[in-house]
C-alpha cells in the first residue's frame, strides 16, 4: 500500500508539472500575439515612410539622368568645335585616337538628330554634319592621292611590264583612310568610282602611249608579236590590281568590288582599241583577225582566271559594276565579237574581191585577173593557218574548214564566170580568159603540209584541183573550137566544078571568082586570128604550146592541102600574089607568132577603147 502511495504521489506531481507548462506555453503565445500585432500596428505607421523613401529615391535618380543628359547635350553641342582640330589634321596625331575622335562625331551627330527640339540643337547639329562632311573630303583626297601612287609599273630588260609591290607602310596607312571613310558613312559607290578612276589613270601610264588619252594601244594593225606583248601587259595588270585591291580592301566584297572597277576600265578600253581598228580606214587582213583570235584564245583562260570572281561572291547577282562575273563577261565578250568579226571578214573575202576588181585587164589579153591572185594568196596563208582557222569554225558547227575553203574556190570560179562573162561578143577571148584563170587556180593551189590538215590537203588537191582542171580543160577545147575548126571549113574544094576559058588553062571568071573567096576569106581570117590572138597572153607555157601546135595541126594541113592544089592554076589573070599572099610556112610563122603579148599602139588604144 505504502508503494501504491508513493507511485501516486509522483504521477501528481508530473501532471501538476505539466498543466504548469501548458499554461505558460499559453501566456508566451499569448504574448507573441501581442507582440504580432504591436509589429503590425509598427508597420501601419512606418509604410508613409518606405513609400516616401522610395520616391526620394526615384527622384535621385531621375535627377541624376537628367544631369547626366544635360552633361551630354552640353558635350555633344560643342563636339564639332572641340574635334574639329583633331579630325581635319589627322596626320598629325594617333590612328587610334582619330577613330575614336570620329566615331565620338558621329554619336554626337546621332544624339543631335534625335534632340532636335532642345534649344540650339539644329545649330550644333549642322555644324557637326559640315565637320563630317570635310573629313570625308579630307579623307577621300588623301585616299586617293595614296592609290594612285600606292602601285607603280615598270619595264624589264625584255620589254616585259611589271607591277612593283607597295610598301607596307602605304598600304597600311591607305586602309586606315579607308576604314574612316567607311565609319564616316560614305558613298561605297562613290568611293569605288574614284578608287576605279585613279587606278585606271596610274594604268594608263605605264600601259598606254597618251596617258591623257583613253586607249591601251591594242592596234590590231600592229605586228602579232607586239599584240601579244601587249596582251600580256594586260593580264600582268589586272593581276596586280586584284593583288592590290585585296591589301587595301580587308572586306573581300568591297575588295572584289574595288577590283572591278578598276579592271572594268582596263576591259573596255581595251575593246574600244579593237573597235577603233575594225573602224579604221585601213582594211584589216581576214587572217590578221584569224591570227588575233588564236592569240585571245591562247591567253584566254588565263584571264578569266586573273578575273574569276571569289567563290563566296559566284551565286550573287547584280547588275552593272555590281555583277561579280562582269570582268568575265567582257572578257568572253571581247573574244566571241572578235570570232563574229573574223568569220564576216573570211566569209566575206570574195564579194569584196570582186567588186574592187576592175575589168579592163579581163577585155585585153585574157591574163590571169587580180581576184585568183588575192583568193589563191588568201587561200595560201589560211592553209599556214589551218590549225587557227578550224578553232575559228569550231564555234559554228554548221561550218568546217573543208567546206570554208571549198566555198572559197567555189566563189572564185563564180566571180570568174561572171567577168567572163561580161566578154560579149569575143567567145575566144572568154574561153581564153578562163583558161588562163582556171589553169592559174589548179596549179597554185596551196598545200597543207601539216598531218593534221590532211582532210583540207585531200580537199584541195584529190577533189577541187581535178575539178578546176576538167573547167579549164572544157574552156580549152571551146577556145580551141572557136579559134581553129572554122578554118578548116573554108579550106574545102569548091562545090562547083572549075572551068577552063576555051583554048587555055585559065579559069573563067566565075571559077576564079570561087577561089579567090576561098583565098581571100583565108587570108582575112588567118590576119584576124594572129592580129588577135598574138596579142593574148597564155600563162602556163605547156598550154601556150599546146595552142600553137594544136592551131598549126588544124590549120596548116588543109591550107598546105589546098594551097598545093590550087595555086598552080591560074585563076586571076593580074593580082594571084594577092590571094597567094600566105604560103603553107609564112602562115605556120604567123600562127607561132600566137600568145606573144605583143600589142601595136593602135591595137591597144583601140582594145582599151572598145572595153
Amino acid at each position: 500500500m505504502e508503494v501504491y502511495g508513493a507511485y501516486g504521489d509522483g504521477v501528481a506531481r508530473i501532471r501538476g508539472a505539466v498543466m504548469e507548462n501548458q499554461l505558460q506555453m499559453r501566456q508566451v503565445e499569448a504574448s507573441l500575439l501581442g507582440f504580432q500585432k504591436g509589429l503590425l500596428g509598427v508597420e501601419r505607421e512606418m509604410m508613409p515612410v518606405y513609400k516616401l523613401t522610395e520616391q526620394l529615391r526615384g527622384t535621385q535618380k531621375n535627377i541624376d539622368l537628367s544631369v547626366l543628359a544635360l552633361r551630354q547635350i552640353n558635350e555633344n553641342f560643342v563636339v564639332a568645335h572641340e574635334l574639329a582640330p583633331v579630325l581635319l589634321n589627322g596626320s598629325k596625331f594617333d590612328q587610334d585616337e582619330y577613330i575614336k575622335a570620329l566615331q565620338k562625331l558621329l554619336v554626337a551627330t546621332a544624339f543631335l538628330e534625335g534632340h532636335r527640339s532642345y534649344e540650339g540643337s539644329v545649330k550644333a547639329l549642322d555644324q557637326a554634319k559640315e565637320l563630317l562632311v570635310q573629313v570625308r573630303r579630307k579623307c577621300l583626297a588623301d585616299f586617293v592621292s595614296i592609290v594612285s601612287v600606292l602601285s607603280r609599273g615598270e619595264r624589264e630588260n625584255d620589254g616585259a611590264l611589271k607591277w612593283v609591290e607597295p610598301s607596307k607602310h602605304d598600304v597600311a596607312r591607305a586602309a586606315q583612310l579607308l576604314d574612316c571613310l567607311l565609319i564616316s558613312g560614305v558613298d561605297q559607290k562613290e568611293l569605288l568610282r574614284e578608287y576605279g578612276k585613279q587606278r585606271f589613270d596610274a594604268i594608263r601610264m605605264f600601259v598606254g602611249e597618251d596617258p591623257s588619252g583613253g586607249s591601251m594601244v591594242f592596234d590590231l594593225n600592229t605586228p602579232i608579236t607586239t599584240l601579244a606583248k601587249h596582251l600580256n601587259d594586260f593580264q600582268v595588270t589586272i593581276e596586280a590590281e586584284r593583288m592590290l585591291a585585296g591589301l587595301i580592301y580587308s572586306n573581300e566584297d568591297l575588295a572584289n568590288a574595288a577590283f572591278r572597277y578598276a579592271a572594268h576600265q582596263v576591259l573596255e578600253s581595251w575593246k574600244k582599241d579593237i573597235d577603233v581598228s575594225l573602224r579604221s580606214s585601213k582594211q584589216l587582213d581576214a587572217v590578221k583577225l584569224l591570227l588575233v583570235h588564236d592569240l585571245l584564245l591562247s591567253r584566254l583562260k588565263a584571264l578569266e582566271s586573273a578575273v574569276l570572281p571569289p567563290l563566296l561572291l559566284r551565286d550573287r547577282e547584280g547588275k552593272g559594276l555590281e555583277d561579280p562575273w562582269i570582268l568575265s563577261k567582257a572578257v568572253n565578250a571581247i573574244v566571241t565579237d572578235l570570232a563574229e568579226t573574223a568569220k564576216q571578214k573570211l566569209f566575206n573575202f570574195q564579194p569584196g574581191l570582186v567588186e574592187a576588181s576592175g575589168d579592163r585587164t579581163v577585155t585585153r589579153d585574157g591574163n590571169v585577173h587580180p581576184i585568183s591572185s588575192h583568193t589563191l594568196n588568201f587561200l595560201r596563208k589560211v592553209c599556214e593557218q589551218a590549225k587557227p582557222l578550224k578553232i575559228l569554225l569550231a564555234r559554228d558547227a554548221d561550218v568546217s574548214a573543208v567546206a570554208f575553203v571549198d566555198t572559197a574556190v567555189t566563189q572564185l570560179i563564180g566571180a570568174l564566170t561572171a567577168k567572163a562573162d561580161q566578154l560579149k561578143g569575143r567567145e575566144s577571148l572568154k574561153q581564153l580568159f578562163l583558161i588562163n584563170n582556171f589553169g592559174y587556180v589548179a596549179n597554185s593551189l596551196p598545200h597543207c603540209i601539216q598531218p593534221e590538215d590532211a582532210d583540207l590537203e585531200k580537199q584541195l588537191h584529190s577533189l577541187i584541183k581535178p575539178r578546176v582542171e576538167m573547167m579549164r580543160n572544157d574552156a580549152l577545147g571551146a577556145f580551141i573550137h572557136l579559134s581553129y575548126v572554122s578554118f578548116k571549113e573554108n579550106l574545102n574544094d569548091p562545090t562547083e566544078k572549075l572551068q577552063y576559058a576555051k583554048g587555055g588553062n585559065v579559069l573563067t571568071l566565075e571559077s576564079g571568082r570561087l577561089l579567090k573567096e576561098k583565098y581571100s576569106k583565108f587570108n582575112e581570117q588567118l590576119e584576124e586570128l594572129h592580129k588577135t590572138q598574138r596579142t593574148y597572153v597564155v600563162a602556163e607555157v605547156p598550154i601556150r604550146q599546146h595552142l600553137i601546135r594544136t592551131a598549126v595541126d588544124t590549120i596548116i594541113p588543109s591550107y598546105k592541102a589546098f594551097y598545093e592544089k590550087y595555086s598552080v592554076i591560074q585563076f586571076s589573070r593580074k593580082h594571084a600574089s594577092r590571094y597567094l599572099k600566105y604560103t603553107p610556112q609564112a602562115a605556120q610563122n604567123l600562127l607561132k607568132e600566137l600568145f606573144s603579148g605583143e600589142t601595136s599602139p593602135g591595137d591597144k588604144l583601140s582594145e582599151i577603147s572598145s572595153s
